[in-house]
């Protein structure tokens, strides 16, 4: 095997390098946004938890305080959606170019993208109450969040005429922290535009580490492929949940005779309606047999259908 040394040619990325805005519960963070977000569409996948071959179940509130059992989700991952932005902006979803689109048309395992942001901020060094500490310091990190943040954040914009710029006093975090769920308010003043040598620090912080490749930091970039593998374990991990084998063949018999048993209900004729007469043999001279006759208490088109589905 090629021998090779520890030079930065060498080096390869697997992980994204960037240090990433999180607060703790109880925290609280003063910072500056230094330019505007950039957003893609991407997937949230979960799906239930198994343990020793069983899905499990936890409690849950509602709004009323009654409690009731839910599944158990475990996160599977974010990646990105790959249809396109302006299919999504106008239907939701693009099942032309995305498989997690194709399947969340089908079915409510998975869900259609939503937007997620990202954008370069500074962090000023803060006590825990979010008070500045003496010497002045700050970090330069990138905090992504959802359509919900957005939303208070555009409020805030509205209200003081623009972001760029503005400090936002964070806090304090609510639990749980994966959450990161925390008041959002404008500061009475920007910090960083106060003092000639601090607003220096800050300039050079953020050209200094500023992170171009935002959209990685909103979701992780995957081919068809390996959504499509992301699509698998979710539907065994749904499979277990509904007491059947991904893939069964058995139950993929019982479904397809399901859908017989709907398609029968639909299609069979109302009692104050003549059944509709069978063509004329002679017209389909091609016919293969399952199509040239119905079974008794089935139409035509329903023979066809069947004769489709090889049962």
């Amino acid at each position: 095997m090629p021998q090779i040394d520890w030079t930065p040619e060498h080096k390869r990325t697997t992980t994204l390098e960037f240090d990433r805005l999180k607060l703790k519960v109880g925290e609280r963070a003063r910072i500056v946004l230094m330019e505007k977000p950039t957003f893609t569409w991407v997937h949230t996948l979960r799906a239930p938890k198994v343990v020793d071959g069983q899905a499990s179940k936890v409690m849950k509130k509602r709004k009323d305080g009654s409690e009731y059992a839910d599944w158990e989700m475990d996160f599977i991952g974010r990646p990105q959606c790959l249809g396109d932005h302006a299919t999504i902006a106008e239907d939701g979803l693009d099942p032309k170019n995305c498989p997690i689109c194709a399947r969340a048309k089908e079915s409510e395992e998975v869900a259609g993208p939503d937007r997620r942001f990202a954008m370069n901020i500074i962090k000023y060094n803060t006590k825990g109450d979010g008070s500045l500490v003496s010497p002045f310091g700050c970090a330069s990190q990138v905090w992504t969040f959802t359509e919900g943040t957005f939303n208070k954040l555009y409020d805030i914009a509205q209200e003081h005429g623009g972001l760029v710029g503005r400090d936002l006093i964070l806090g304090p975090c609510q639990a749980p922290e994966a959450f990161q769920k925390f008041d959002i308010t404008a500061g009475a003043k920007n910090v960083w535009d106060t003092d000639d040598s601090v607003r220096q620090i800050v300039r050079e912080t953020h050209a200094q580490n500023r992170i171009e490749e935002l959209e990685a930091a909103c979701g992780r970039r995957a081919e068809a492929r390996w959504l499509k593998e992301d699509l698998k374990k979710i539907a065994e991990r749904w499979a277990v949940a509904h007491g059947r084998s991904a893939g069964d063949p058995a139950t993929e018999k019982g479904e397809v005779q399901s859908l017989k048993g709907e398609l029968d209900k639909m299609l069979a004729p109302q009692p104050d309606q003549p059944q509709r007469d069978a063509e004329p043999e002679a017209q389909h001279p091609t016919a293969a047999p399952a199509q040239q006759a119905a079974k008794p208490g089935e139409t035509d088109d329903l023979a066809k259908l069947l004769a489709g589905l090889n049962i």
